[in-house]
């Protein structure tokens, strides 16, 4: 840390000279939010370094589409802090990591997120699941859980049970016991996998 502090005034010029370099550093654990494959390059105004917040520099993102925000991204080029709306890289808070619907498609997986940029979700995983990125968030007291591609295709999960009651099943068992329901809330089909492929 010693080292870090001697060098700031160097780390902050090559970040004034080379801003692509430090977004697609970001770029790679947090993509910004967009949905976007791995690796691409991080939708991000100019950097700005704030006077008289010590080594900080911050952004703000560039919405991708008519359902995502703009977020505040806020880097300590020092000790490499990243903020997104002034909140770090955090865990599920208890209610959403331990609810039915994560259970049933992480497990016990231990998922850090940042706030969700879209609207209507609160936390966004900042890992993608296969070709998705997912995003959490409630609606009418149950949590929602969406998946975006980087078309900007949305599916909504489906949890089991609504296809099964007491005594009836609206599909054959064989399409509701091990398998994951995602909703396309563009074209309004129903994706049945077939676990473990979430």
């Amino acid at each position: 840390m010693k080292m870090a502090y001697a060098i700031q005034d160097i780390v902050k010029s090559a970040i004034r000279q080379h801003p692509a370099a430090l977004n697609r550093a970001i770029a790679r654990i947090w993509a910004n939010g967009t949905d976007q494959e791995p690796g691409a390059e991080l939708m991000c105004g100019e950097w700005q370094f704030p006077s008289n917040v010590g080594p900080w520099v911050t952004c703000m993102t560039r919405p991708t589409n008519a359902l995502a925000t703009a977020q505040r991204l806020d880097y300590n080029y020092i000790d490499g802090r990243l903020l997104v709306d002034g909140s770090p890289m955090s865990k599920l808070p208890l209610d959403i990591r331990n609810s039915t619907q994560v259970k049933e498609l992480f497990g016990d997986q231990y998922l850090l997120t940042f706030p969700s940029p879209r609207l209507g979700m609160s936390y966004m995983v900042t890992r993608h699941q296969g070709r998705y990125r997912i995003h959490l968030g409630h609606r009418g007291g149950r949590v929602v859980i969406h998946a975006v591609d980087s078309k900007e295709s949305v599916l909504e999960y489906v949890p089991s049970s609504v296809f099964s009651g007491t005594d009836t099943c609206d599909l054959p068992m064989d399409l509701v016991q091990g398998c994951v329901h995602w909703l396309d809330l563009g074209s309004g089909w129903l994706q049945i996998r077939r676990k473990p492929d979430i």
